[in-house]
Formats: structure tokens, C-alpha cells, sequence
């Protein structure tokens, strides 16, 4: 089927769009698939091209049942933003979890043993999962992240890859209830209490929201993220938890700039065996996030599987 329009040119895989530059003997440097797209469109030839090439056919990825059962559990646990039921914390029995969660930070907020700067806003949450929930919070006209509650080792593993693989940590405080306060509560005190932590606030989204708005992601920008899961290997650390939800896409106006991980509350020191789950799991996620057109995410599926088998190999070479 020949080309109609220019962006039929992103069905093509970059070694594919490299060949047809060859054949045409289009000059010009270019690394990315976009780069490559601009140059073969606005060559002199583009019209005889476009009559020449056809769209290519690819047959549809098999996956075997171990991994469509993967596939399952996916979308059961990350396709939809977890939220926790007000059965899963018994608060009085009559308020439920987003009451209590404005009366216990109201309450923070006005704790003098809380040193901070930092006033969380609690009508504003960013994110809530398992490993607890993240609010705006502002310091003057700065805002920034408040995660509570945080495991002591999801702070110290945060400090060590601050404004490297992970966020930046502007600050770490404790706080508990006053002991005026009017509440009573039982176990979900113990669970709210603790250490809070206050990083910047990323502009940008998760990697499965910029999935569903069906952007093709480059192989460049797919190495960026490879490269940082390898960068937090390097330092010592496995994710454990390292779905689409977890990658977050720094946004420079409406193009992806820079990747960070996020949410390191199930992470712990790094093994062969851990790193292989991190790109497994992460593989398997992207696969399902980018089901309604793979397409856009074949670049990132074929890195993090060259990723695992190399990770194989290398088991194989510690057997032998």
C-alpha cells in the first residue's frame, strides 16, 4: 500500500527509514526516527518515494500464556489508578479515607513539632497508591511533592538517587497528631504517622499516560529510559515495582526531555535475578499499556528485550 501522508512514515523502523535513505540518496545527519522522517519529506524526490514504498506489514506479536497471564495481573493491579477503600483503614467507621487524610495534615499543618516549610495542601493529591499518597505542598511561591507516609527506606534510598536517577529531595521531616486533636483512631495512626517527604514537583506525566495519548517514542528517547533502569542498577538498587506508572516523563512544552523513576518503597539492593524482574515487569507493562498500537512502542520493547537477553547471557556465563 503506498504512502499517502508523511506521518504514515512513522509505521517504518528506523534501520527501515535508514535503507530508504540509501536508496535515494538522501544526505543529511540524523540520529532520531524523526530526524530521518523530516529529511526523506522534504527531499525533492519525496513524491516519487511516496509512490515507490509501501507501508509494511508486520505480523502481530504471539505472546505465550505465562506472558498473557502477566498481562492480566497488569491490568488488574496498574491500568487504572489504584485507590484505597475506605474498608481497607477503619477510621471512627463513619469517616472515610479523603476526610481523615484533610483532618490528620490540617493537623500537621498547624503541629509545631513538624519543622518544615512546607505546607501541604491537602484538597490537592497528586497520586495515591500502595506505598502511600503524594500531595502539593507549597514553601512561599514554591511548589513541590509531599509523599506520607514514607518508609525509612524509601527516604534513604531517595537521598542516595536525588536528582539523579530519581527526584529531587528538597526536604524530610517527622510529624505526628497533636495531642489536643479531636480524633481518635487505632492501627491506621501508626500507619500515617512517621517521615514525610517533600520532592520536586515534576511537569510532565507517567509513561503510561504518554503511551495512551498514542505518541510514537523514539528509539532515542527509548534508550534514555533503558539507560536510567541501567543507572539505578549501577548504583546499587532493583525497583521491584517498575511498571509505566513508575516511569515519569519530564515535559519540555509539548516534547519528552528527560526520564526519572519514582514510588521506590518496594525497592532494595540490587542482584542479576532483580534487575532481569525490573525489565520483565516494566516489558510486560509497556506491552499492555501500548496494546491499541504497538507500533508506537516497538523501539522501547525491543531495547528492554535486548536488555533481558543480555542479562541471560550473562547469567549463563556465571553457570558455565
Amino acid at each position: 500500500m503506498p504512502i499517502k501522508s508523511v506521518t504514515q512514515l512513522k509505521k517504518f523502523r528506523s534501520g527501515e527509514l535508514s535503507k530508504i535513505m540509501k536508496k535515494y540518496k538522501i544526505k543529511g545527519r540524523s540520529k532520531s526516527k524523526a530526524e530521518k522522517i523530516q529529511l526523506i519529506r522534504n527531499n525533492s524526490q519525496w513524491n516519487q518515494i511516496r509512490n515507490d514504498i509501501s507501508i509494511p506489514v508486520r505480523p502481530k506479536r504471539k505472546f505465550s500464556a505465562k506472558q498473557l497471564a502477566h498481562q492480566r495481573e497488569f491490568a488488574q493491579q496498574h491500568r487504572k489508578k489504584v485507590k484505597k477503600e475506605v474498608s481497607d483503614v477503619k477510621i471512627n467507621d463513619s469517616q472515610n479515607i479523603e476526610e481523615f487524610f484533610t483532618v490528620f495534615l490540617n493537623d500537621i499543618n498547624d503541629d509545631v513539632k513538624c519543622k518544615t516549610d512546607y505546607k501541604i495542601i491537602t484538597s490537592e493529591i497528586l497520586g495515591k497508591g500502595a506505598q502511600g499518597t503524594v500531595f502539593l505542598s507549597k514553601k512561599g511561591n514554591e511548589r513541590a511533592a509531599t509523599k506520607v507516609p514514607t518508609s525509612k527506606s524509601e527516604v534513604e534510598i531517595s537521598k542516595i538517587l536525588s536528582g539523579n536517577v530519581g527526584a529531587k529531595v528538597l526536604d524530610i521531616y517527622e510529624c505526628k497528631l497533636s495531642e489536643t486533636t479531636n480524633i481518635t483512631i487505632d492501627k491506621s495512626r501508626l500507619e500515617l504517622e512517621g517521615t514525610f517527604m517533600v520532592m520536586e514537583l515534576l511537569q510532565g506525566e507517567d509513561l503510561d499516560d504518554f503511551i495512551q495519548e498514542d505518541i510514537f517514542i523514539t528509539r532515542d528517547f527509548s534508550k534514555k529510559i533503558v539507560n536510567k533502569i541501567k543507572q539505578l542498577h549501577t548504583m546499587g538498587f532493583a525497583h521491584n515495582d517498575l511498571d509505566v506508572g513508575n516511569i515519569f516523563i519530564i515535559m519540555d512544552e509539548l516534547e519528552p526531555k528527560d526520564v526519572v523513576i519514582i514510588d521506590f518503597g518496594k525497592s532494595s539492593k540490587h542482584s542479576v535475578d532483580k534487575a532481569q524482574q525490573d525489565f520483565d515487569t516494566l516489558l510486560q507493562s509497556v506491552t499492555l499499556s501500548g496494546e491499541a498500537n504497538l507500533e508506537n512502542v516497538e523501539e522501547l520493547i525491543e531495547l528492554l528485550e535486548e536488555e533481558l537477553i543480555e542479562i541471560m547471557e550473562k547469567q549463563l556465563n556465571i553457570l558455565n
